[in-house]
């Protein structure tokens, strides 16, 4: 058994094809997302992620672990890292192999000085949590110092089936699809009411080339109010966002969220207006099913016929300072 650094690796097809042959029915990874995700991304941390081989140079385990590198800065990452995905195939499983890829990460991890692990969440991530379809495991990171505290769900809603438009509420403002020329104002209602995450993701986006057809907004006086984000079938590979991971199990997928609403104006119902027009605009595209990712809302989004997809439970490791 030897480990190697895993972007050190040239040919990652037989991670990938190893993943997807246990869990590629429901979480299918292909070679387009592990590049994103992984081998081109700015955070994926040299020295904590690794590939494990056996004596026949057969790939049999893997982790890939992040930390926040990016110039815009955002505090709260500041003391953060992410194992963003860690896999041993079953049959080498309960020999010490997924334990010897934490520990190594997790030296690293405090070696720069990180003091909070979390599991999944991560920029670019493939999943917000551990998945309920992995609860099995739960006692594994919790016997390795982690603890759970919380869930989310990731909700959809069938489209092919049921192609009535919802009714939206009646409102003030104007809501529209954005175009380039809206990028500093969506940046400024970014700025205001949710730095960090979600203002670099929209910064990202416009870098990126992203001519602002994935977002929805609301206008008041020509400033931005309040946004979700709308992605379909033709949303660029470089500008997909969280809701269209999993793409690649449906015909065409579509894609709700963030969603969110300046705090001087809400309780007018604009957030389900925004959402409604979102909704329809994704039926008359004629997308499939449509997934709202990493949401608590439930109730909420049951108005519009969103039911719980997946779930998952959240694992993070504090140490003391």
């Amino acid at each position: 058994m030897k480990i190697k650094k895993l972007l050190e690796t040239s040919d990652y097809k037989p991670l990938i094809d190893l993943w997807n042959h246990e869990f590629g029915f429901i979480y299918p990874i292909s070679e387009e997302l592990f590049y994103r995700n992984v081998v081109k991304s700015d955070d994926v941390l040299d020295e904590g992620s690794y590939t494990v081989v056996d004596d026949n140079d057969q790939v049999i385990g893997f982790i890939v672990t992040k930390v926040w590198n990016r110039a815009f800065p955002i505090p709260a990452y500041e003391d953060r890292a992410w194992i963003s995905l860690i896999y041993v195939i079953p049959k080498e499983r309960k020999k010490g192999i997924g334990t010897l890829l934490l520990n190594k990460a997790e030296s690293e991890i405090k070696r720069l000085g990180k003091r909070t692990i979390q599991i999944g969440r991560d920029c670019e991530n493939f999943f917000p949590g551990v998945p309920f379809d992995m609860k099995g495991s739960y006692k594994w990171f919790i016997n390795r110092g982690y603890d759970a505290i919380g869930e989310t769900n990731d909700l959809i809603r069938s489209v092919t089936n049921n192609l009535t438009l919802i009714p939206t509420k009646d409102i003030d403002y104007e809501v529209r699809f954005a175009t380039r020329s809206d990028r500093d104002k969506i940046i400024k209602f970014m700025e205001k009411n949710f730095p960090g995450r979600w203002q670099y993701e929209v910064t990202d986006y416009f870098d990126a080339g992203g001519t602002g057809r994935e977002y929805l907004i609301a206008i008041d006086n020509d400033n931005v109010i309040g946004f979700t984000r709308v992605n379909d079938q033709s949303t660029l590979d470089e500008l997909i966002n969280y809701n269209l991971t999993w793409r690649n199990r449906f015909s065409a997928l579509g894609g709700i969220g963030p969603l969110g609403v300046d705090a001087d104006y809400r309780k007018q119902n604009l957030g389900f207006h925004m959402v409604a027009t979102a909704v329809n605009s994704l039926i008359e595209r004629k997308v499939s099913d449509i997934i709202i990712d990493w949401t608590s809302l439930v109730d909420f989004y049951r108005k519009f016929g969103f039911e719980v997809w997946k779930s998952y439970k959240y694992f993070e490791k504090k140490e003391e300072k």
